[in-house]
C-alpha cells in the first residue's frame, strides 16, 4: 500500500499543474528519495501513464490519461449531469445549447439540446465536431482557463487561420478577449467560426476551479443580435455557475493577467 500511496502522490503533482517535472523536483515535492521516484516513473512510463520526451529529460503525463477521460465520461455520464441544466437554459433562451470539452487545441462537442424554432443552427461544432479553440465562445472559455505559460505558448505557436472575415487572427487582440473572459466569466463568438452564427458561452468548473466543460448558446445572427446576446448573457452565466456548484465549485480562482 505504501508503493500505491507514493505513486499516487507523484501523479497528484502532475494533475495539480506540473506540466514537465524532473525526478529531483518530484522527490522534493513528494518527500520521496530520488531512486524511489525514478523507479515509479519507469513503471508508469512503460504503461503509458507518464512520458519522457528526451532521455534524462523531464517527465509529463502520458496520453494514456485521455482514455481515462473518455471512460469517466462514459461511466459517470457527464451528459446526464449537465442535461437538466442544458434543457432549462434552452427553454429560457429558446435557442440551441451546446456542451463541449477540450481536446488539445480543439473543442469537442459531447451534447446538444436543439432549439424548437423553425430556423435552427446545425453546424459542425455539434455532434462530436472538433473546432479550434480561438474562433468560438466555447473555445475561448478553455483558453481563458489555461495557465499563463501555456496560454503564452499557444498564442505564440498556434496558427490563427482566418475561418471567416470576423475571425481574430492577431494574438494580441485574442489575448485582450481572453483577459475579458477571465474577468467576466463569459465568452463570445460573433460570426468568427461560421457566417450567420453567433455564440455565447460560460465555464463549468469542478471543485478545484478547473474548467471541465463549457456550455454555450448557439443561434442564427438574425435572432442573436448584439442586443439579444446582452439580454441572454446573464442567463448563460448563471447556468454555468449553477452547474459549477453542482460539481462542488465554491468560488472563483484568481488568474494573473498575461502580457505579451
Amino acid at each position: 500500500m505504501k508503493t500505491v500511496k507514493k505513486t499516487l502522490d507523484i501523479l497528484e503533482v502532475f494533475l495539480n499543474g506540473g506540466k514537465e517535472i524532473s525526478v529531483n523536483e518530484l522527490a522534493d515535492i513528494t518527500g520521496q528519495n530520488v531512486s524511489t521516484v525514478h523507479s515509479i516513473l519507469l513503471e508508469l512510463s512503460k504503461m503509458g501513464y507518464i512520458r519522457q520526451r528526451q532521455k534524462r529529460g523531464k517527465y509529463s503525463l502520458g496520453l494514456k490519461f485521455l482514455s481515462f477521460g473518455r471512460a469517466i465520461n462514459s461511466i459517470l455520464g457527464i451528459e446526464e449531469i449537465f442535461h437538466p441544466f442544458m434543457v432549462d437554459l434552452s427553454n429560457k433562451v429558446n435557442e440551441t445549447v451546446n456542451l463541449a470539452v477540450r481536446d488539445g487545441n480543439y473543442t469537442y462537442s459531447i451534447a446538444v439540446i436543439e432549439s424548437t424554432q423553425r430556423l435552427r443552427v446545425v453546424t459542425n461544432r455539434q455532434y462530436g465536431g472538433r473546432i479550434p479553440l480561438y474562433c468560438t465562445g466555447i473555445g475561448k472559455i478553455f483558453l481563458a482557463d489555461m495557465p499563463d505559460e501555456e496560454l503564452r505558448t499557444y498564442l505564440e505557436h498556434e496558427p490563427l487561420n482566418p475561418i471567416t472575415a470576423n475571425t481574430i487572427t492577431d494574438p494580441k487582440k485574442l489575448l485582450e478577449q481572453i483577459q475579458k473572459v477571465r474577468r467576466d466569466g463569459l465568452a463570445f463568438d460573433i460570426e468568427e467560426c461560421e457566417f450567420g452564427v453567433r455564440n455565447v458561452a460560460g465555464p463549468a468548473k469542478d471543485y478545484t476551479g478547473k474548467v471541465v466543460a463549457a456550455i454555450g448558446v448557439l443561434g442564427p445572427s438574425v435572432r442573436l443580435t448584439l442586443k439579444r446576446i446582452k439580454e441572454i448573457s446573464p442567463i448563460v452565466k448563471k447556468c454555468a455557475v449553477d452547474i459549477s456548484h453542482e460539481l462542488q465549485w465554491s468560488g472563483d480562482k484568481k488568474v494573473a493577467g498575461l502580457k505579451m
